[in-house]
């Protein structure tokens, strides 16, 4: 049987975990986003033997130095020194039976394991002899191959099948008719039905699968053959050594080998792919889509294929801006450092060398537009005139219904005149700010256009504006897209989308579930949106994402698709080719998509609690309740989401039901601490998202039942206080009158004393929940610092020392005013002097006595920490005479807002203010999350400027019901001033 070959060459090196993907393509269009783990990343050994995912969906990975379970982020090993019942650390071969129990199977023995519990499962005769490879018939019993016998689990023992026939067989496999297939020494065997025959032909069987057509696949130690019930047929695959088969039920076949890995296709072409892992030892799917490979010596690689078909890339260009379909079905581009290209046949043809080529349409007539540099370049058949438009830029080319040219240059709108063969402006509104990006038409006629600082309508003579007091998001306008239904949808850079229905508009952003708030263009295809964006291509349903729009509680699933950031800001943003292609602008040139075809999103991750800590002492999560003996209890409770595509980006809610009065958003963070928790009956409910998923609608649960001791219950309390009460009024009556005083003198001691003991344990109490949220604070920057992945300890060191160092300072603060409150005064200064000590730059404090309540002064000094650390690597005090702005204001009863404004005085060191990274979530997670405010960020040529708001304070401007800390210290001239700790 002999195949259509070609090799799917490597583009880029394969990743280590998380940290970004590496790419296999080929001519073919096949692409796979490939990742790589190591024992570096917690794998036990490199050698990976044999892969399974159960049916709780984590993946199970058997190496030559114990067995894995992995959930996507961390591995949890299993080996001899930890797990008495495992009968070697070198593994050979795992299968889950249909009763969830997987099967391990070892040089030197079999065990299982079940809901947490490993058992060593006794073989016959020869125990220790390696067990090759395991199956379930479907009669649901295991099968097991080894050297020179084959065994069956039966009546909870094994037992030897005798088969006529000499078993020489590294592998056993259950085909579809329930029969059992097996190496000879003269070939390969099989037992249907209690009988055994031989097939002679291919020696040395290493593995065994089935095709969809009922045909079996057998790998040997020279070539792969498939087998029939006529003669065996030799199937002509490169992978010599093939080890491990893999049919998928997309009809494709994978081998991997000795030499490597290949693929068989849908329509019967063999690719081989080529990669630096060397040798297979196997190849496995998962119920995700990815197919994992165990290498020899390289450990465990995940391949998941990506719709990206292709990425072209012209030699002297980095990045196209705006493509449009030729009339003979090529693709044409513009790159504003080279010009105009043509793209087909896998080559790349330049036919207009322009600087600053921008926008580009070919129309309905054949006419070839250009948009560039202070003109619009005509092409009419051998005709070429060039429209003067000063010294703008056209940035997009628009044809509407009735064939009538639009584009814009820089902030005009502007119509082809036909008659006077020239461009006429139709407006220039006065609320655009900057360039027009978009046009577009609705169902009516009108045309919608928008740009820096909002969008506009223009529908005959009446022009109308729109801009972010009406609703809109903030940020520019790049995307018009209208629907058939009246709905338009705005897509802009930095604010996220934006649906406009009746008259109205409302918001989504990635706090709703959207991949990324930098749109550039949407295409929409059977219901489906294709974005571009920033962080490349994603997916989402249409009626998903109106239905998030329209609802402020809802969240929608976004599908990412592996490609490079968006090239945005010019129109047409993309074209689409006879075959369904998607052709979009990127930065690193072009890139098709084939949108048919795509699986629907993946469901929510299944979440898992995996450790729960009662007071420091671990507890078994499957023993419900956990019951705890007395109130004041500590709980952590450790959790993960077992998704193995894009597992940093799963993302975690949780909530303890009886304790909590609402769900917790925590992000990445995967351990949950709750201290001092009172007697009584709690339940502990975690859900997980991803990007390809809203939250898990049925969310993990745990119960805990802490129990009151008994001098803690009620009946005990008030039967104390009854004895008490009843031997008072006997001591009171058997008194005389002569000692009634001093009776009442010693009650009054005794009440006082008792009060002075509560206050005591209230301010035990106090400090013992600060001490451990302040640790669990602690932990939670640990773990946000560890996933920034810093380049080395020191770096990591040092940037757990800063935080944890900012928090130091706040409680020094807080201390010196008896955990009153503090102004922003004495809250900054301690924290900022490291950078006034510099003396190249200002930071000045413009604030008002307005009192910040203990509570929030914590979260607060890490907020400008960060802010500080980030201007001084980036920002304003990077550079010499560079400053800082911060501003304490009240605008109402309760509110409070606190501005950080950066002054740069010269070029910044590095691009960027503060990027998306550990940083900012740090700075978000406190104002929004821990203390419940408003975040707005905002970036500018000479800095940033970052404004926390808060409302629902202790306060208000006028009257604040807290402490004045300045009134305090003059009323308390001892205390010391917590600016000078």
């Amino acid at each position: 049987m002999v195949f259509p070959t070609t090799t799917l060459t490597l583009l880029a090196c394969i990743s280590l975990p998380f940290q970004g993907p590496g790419l296999l393509a080929g001519g073919n269009g096949y692409r796979y986003k490939t990742t790589l783990w190591t024992t570096a990343h917690g794998l036990p050994q490199h050698t990976v033997t044999s892969i399974e995912q159960t049916a709780d969906g984590y993946l199970w990975v058997g190496t030559f130095g114990g067995l894995a379970r992995f959930d996507g982020v961390d591995f949890q090993v299993f080996d001899i020194a930890n797990t008495a019942a495992l009968a070697s650390d070198r593994i050979l071969d795992l299968q889950e039976c249909s009763a969830a129990k997987l099967w391990i199977a070892t040089t030197e023995g079999i065990s299982t394991h079940v809901r947490g519990v490993f058992q060593c499962i006794e073989v016959p005769e020869d125990p220790r002899r390696p067990i090759w490879a395991l199956t379930e018939d479907h009669d649901r019993r295991i099968w097991a191959v080894q050297s020179h016998r084959l065994l069956r689990y039966d009546a909870e023992r094994f037992v030897e099948i005798p088969v006529g026939v000499d078993v020489d067989s590294q592998a056993i496999f259950c085909d579809s008719r329930n029969r059992i297939w097996f190496g000879t020494s003269a070939g390969v065997g099989v037992l249907d039905a209690g009988v055994a025959r031989e097939h002679e032909g291919p020696r040395g069987v290493l593995s065994i699968s089935e095709r969809a057509d009922g045909s079996i696949l057998i790998g040997t130690s020279t070539q792969t053959h498939v087998l029939t019930d006529a003669e065996p047929e030799l199937f002509a695959s490169p992978i010599t050594a093939c080890r491990s088969i893999l049919a998928r039920d997309d009809g494709t076949l994978w081998l991997a080998g000795q030499e490597g890995l290949a693929v068989v296709d849908e329509a019967q072409d063999l690719h081989t792919l080529e990669g630096p892992w060397g040798r297979m030892r196997c190849v496995y799917g998962d119920r995700e889509g990815n197919t994992w490979i165990g290498t020899d010596i390289h450990g465990l690689v995940r391949l998941r294929e990506s719709p990206a078909l292709e990425k072209h890339l012209p030699s002297d260009s980095t990045g196209a801006l705006s493509v449009c379909l030729d009339t003979d079905g090529s693709v044409l581009a513009t790159f504003p450092s080279a010009g105009v290209y043509r793209y087909a046949g896998g080559e790349f043809e330049l036919l207009a060398e322009m600087r600053e080529a921008r926008a580009i349409l070919r129309s309905s007539t054949g006419e070839l537009w250009i948009g560039s540099l202070g003109q619009i370049r005509h092409t009419r058949e051998d005709e070429t005139v060039e429209h003067p438009i000063g010294s703008d830029r056209s940035q997009v080319i628009f044809e509407d219904s009735t064939g009538g040219i639009w584009a814009g240059a820089g902030t005009a709108l502007l119509r082809y005149d036909e008659d006077e063969q020239a461009f006429r402006t139709v407006c220039r509104p006065a609320h655009l700010t900057g360039e027009i990006h978009t046009i577009s038409q609705v169902s009516d006629g009108a045309i919608w256009f928008g740009g820096a600082g909002g969008a506009g309508r223009v529908a005959g003579a009446d022009i109308s504006a729109f801009t972010i007091a009406d609703g809109l998001p903030r940020g520019p306008v790049r995307v018009i897209h209208p629907m058939p239904n009246g709905d338009v949808w705005f897509g802009t850079y930095g604010g996220g989308l934006a649906l406009l229905r009746d008259g109205a508009f409302t918001r989504i952003t990635k706090e709703q579930g959207l991949f990324d708030n930098s749109i550039s263009c949407i295409y929409e295809r059977e219901g489906w949106f294709w974005i571009n964006s920033n962080r490349g291509l994603f997916r989402v349903h249409a009626g998903a994402l109106t239905a998030c729009a329209l609802d402020k509680s809802a969240t929608v699933a976004c599908s990412p698709i592996a490609t490079p950031e968006a090239n945005g800001g010019a129109e047409p943003s993309y074209c689409v080719d006879d075959g369904g292609t998607l052709w979009l602008p990127t930065v690193r040139g072009l890139v098709a998509v084939h949108t048919g075809g795509v699986p629907p999103p993946l469901a929510a991750p299944r979440t898992r609690v995996t450790t729960v800590l009662v007071n420091d002492e671990e507890r078994s999560v499957m023993q419900e309740p956990i019951s705890v003996e007395g109130g004041g209890a500590d709980l952590e409770i450790r959790y993960s989401g077992v998704s193995l595509v894009n597992p940093e980006d799963v993302r975690f809610r949780y909530f303890l039901e009886g304790f909590d009065d609402d769900w917790h958003d925590v992000g990445g963070r995967r351990t949950a601490i709750f201290t001092n928790v009172p007697p009584g009956r709690y339940v502990f409910h975690v859900a997980s998202a991803s990007p390809h998923s809203a939250w898990s609608e049925n969310p993990t649960s745990v119960t805990f039942e802490v129990i009151a001791r008994f001098f803690e219950t009620l009946g005990f309390r008030i039967s104390v206080a009854g004895g008490l009460l009843l031997a008072a009024v006997l001591a009171i009556r058997l008194r005389s009158h002569r000692q009634h005083d001093r009776v009442e003198a010693l009650v009054r001691e005794v009440s006082e004393r008792t009060a002075s003991e509560q206050r005591v344990q209230r301010m035990m109490d106090e400090l013992d929940h600060r001490v451990k949220n302040n640790l669990g604070v602690v932990l939670s920057l640990l773990e946000m610092t560890r996933r920034s992945a810093p380049e080395s300890v020191e770096v990591f060191c040092a940037l757990v020392a800063a935080r944890v160092r900012a928090l130091a300072l706040a409680h020094r603060s807080l201390a010196a005013a008896h955990w009153t409150s503090l102004t922003m005064d004495e809250l900054a200064r301690p924290i900022l002097a490291p950078y006034l000590a510099r003396g190249t730059h200002e930071i000045v404090l413009q604030h008002s006595p307005l009192p910040i309540p203990a509570r929030m002064c914590t979260a607060l000094a890490l907020c400008l920490h960060e802010l500080a650390a980030n201007a001084l690597a980036h920002g304003a005090l990077a550079t010499p005479g560079g400053s800082v702005t911060i501003r304490t204001e009240s605008e109402r009863a309760g509110h409070m807002a606190i501005t950080w404004h950066e002054d740069r005085d010269g070029p910044a060191p590095d691009p960027g203010p503060l990027e998306e990274g550990v940083g900012l979530r740090l700075i978000r997670g406190c104002v929004e999350h821990e203390l419940g405010g408003e975040l707005h960020f905002e970036s500018h040529e000479r800095g940033i400027v970052c404004r926390m708001e808060f409302d629902r304070l202790p306060w208000n401007a006028t009257a604040a019901a807290l402490p004045d800390p300045q009134a305090y210290r003059r009323q308390n001239p001892g205390t010391k001033s917590a600016t000078n700790a």
